[in-house]
């Protein structure tokens, strides 16, 4: 995680050294613009399905489970 952080701060240092004029947005969105983490290189990453939390009909515990464990601590 910090090497990302690191990459990405080079990469709005760059962005600020090579754009030094305002153009309407920051440099962290131009860092961030295209950003893949180095923790992320070469994985192999799918677009997702559409299937999400309303196709666990009826598992009402199962589902709250799922989103404890999974989707809060991501945000």
């Amino acid at each position: 995680m910090p090497q990302d952080l690191n990459l990405l701060l080079e990469r709005a240092i760059h962005a600020n050294t090579l754009h030094s004029r305002n153009n309407g947005s920051s440099e962290g969105e131009q860092a961030l613009q295209g950003f893949t983490p180095p923790s992320l290189w070469g994985a192999p990453l799918q677009a997702p399905t559409g299937a999400g939390m309303e196709r666990i009909g009826g598992l009402h515990q199962a589902r709250q489970l799922l989103m404890d464990i999974i989707l809060l601590p991501a945000k």
